[in-house]
């Protein structure tokens, strides 16, 4: 089995572990035998579960990333937090349960590094307001799961726009 295919093997594991049970319940050794590998075959490509969530993280980010940047492109802020609730809900569960184990600082690493490919900061200035914003829109959508999706992604993006103080369209 290639390098890429093993990790793809153990990131699916892990998200259908996540489905099962908590993120601390989960072992090493659940999820080898969920992905059909040997623990040694785990540990040449990952360090630890939290590595494996590092990884998965940047993976989905990058393809929920496209779907924003295009959004943006199009239709500004409100279509960019659309795009982006409606693709990140899918993993919903999934990231609460990294939330309440306090792993939530890896989404928003990786939050951080994909506005930055959207924003670009050029400056100090720049950079704190990217990190204002990212944050915000991570604590907005945590207690939007926490609520149980209450308003719909629509109206989500919208309170981005409005809290953040960002226009709506381009």
């Amino acid at each position: 089995m290639k390098c890429q295919d093993i990790a793809a093997a153990v990131m699916t594991s892990l998200l259908k572990l996540m489905k099962k049970k908590s993120f601390s319940e989960i072992t090493v050794s659940d999820i080898t035998d969920e992905a059909g590998i040997s623990r040694m075959t785990f540990y040449r490509n990952f360090a630890s579960k939290e590595n494996v969530i590092s990884d998965l993280s940047r993976n989905i980010g990058a393809e929920i990333h496209a779907f924003c940047m295009s959004a943006f492109a199009k239709n500004g802020w409100k279509s960019y937090f659309y795009e982006l609730f409606e693709r990140l809900s899918e993993y919903g569960d999934e990231l609460l349960e990294l939330h309440e184990a306090d792993l939530g600082g890896i989404v928003l690493k990786r939050l951080n590094e994909f506005m930055s490919e959207t924003l670009k900061p050029e400056s100090k200035q720049s950079k704190y307001k990217l990190y204002q914003l990212t944050g915000a829109f991570y604590n907005i959508f945590i207690e939007w799961l926490l609520s149980e999706r209450e308003e719909s992604c629509e109206r989500m993006a919208e309170i981005c726009c409005e809290v953040m103080s960002l226009p709506q369209g381009v």
